[in-house]
């Protein structure tokens, strides 16, 4: 039993970690996007340059 117990502590630790490279990688304005209720898609631009027609 004690050996699930790390096993879940160990991917709560990996989800955690994941949320933070994401949260970091994809920045305030993809991460704010992201969160909006209207939002059905985002399309990164070749010049590197979030296009959500909703906002």
């Amino acid at each position: 039993m004690p050996k699930l117990h790390h096993q879940n502590k160990s991917i709560s630790s990996v989800k955690a970690r994941a949320t933070i490279k994401l949260e970091r990688d994809l920045g305030p304005e993809i991460l704010a996007a992201l969160a909006g209720l209207k939002t059905i898609e985002s399309m990164l631009n070749s010049d590197g340059k979030v296009d959500n027609p909703l906002n």
